[in-house]
């Protein structure tokens, strides 16, 4: 009598850690990125310039306040970044007296240049007393998030097909069908 053996092996255990520590990468960077960025500012009738940046994120829903002191905002500029397949996103940075704040990506550069010029000219210009910009990235973080469903599934599934013996045919029905034929 044979005993049923798992289909267990070295390979499908390896190949299941990589999923797993892929799947949870890619879980950790959905929870933590930034669902919504948002930049508030007003001038005060002495010109003064208040700001607070919002950051919304997926996990718990908390959004983070930071507040700007009075002044401490003097711009905005846009750095290029590449990656290893050619691919270019853009950053706007916020320029403050205490250093730069990272503020939003965006694929599109005329979109980051648009958003650019109107932080410079709410700053620059005395008549615009008001600054709202926003960045809603809920259909990017869904998409991901499908995606994450996608491989929890697929893992799964491969997690039984790892962890399920398989059955061997019992020894007295091989010797039967070799009988047969």
């Amino acid at each position: 009598m044979q005993n049923n053996q798992s289909s267990f092996n070295k390979e499908d255990c390896f190949g299941t850690i990589i999923f797993c520590g892929f799947s949870l990468l890619l879980m950790l960077s959905i929870f933590f990125a930034d669902m919504i960025v948002n930049l508030e500012c007003q001038k005060s009738p002495s010109t003064e310039v208040y700001c607070q940046l919002n950051r919304t994120q997926l996990f718990l829903l908390k959004t983070r306040t930071q507040i700007l002191a009075p002044g401490e905002l003097k711009g905005a500029t846009v750095k290029e970044h590449e990656d290893g397949e050619g691919d270019t996103s853009y950053q706007i940075i916020l320029n403050t007296q205490k250093g730069n704040i990272r503020f939003i990506f965006t694929s599109s550069r005329k979109d980051a240049e648009n958003r650019m010029n109107q932080i410079n000219d709410f700053l620059d210009k005395s008549d615009i007393a008001q600054l709202n910009v926003t960045q809603n990235n809920i259909f990017e973080i869904v998409g991901l998030l499908i995606v994450f469903v996608f491989l929890l599934a697929i893992f799964l599934f491969n997690i039984l097909l790892v962890i399920m013996p398989t059955k061997k045919p019992h020894q007295k029905a091989l010797l039967f069908l070799e009988k047969k034929t």
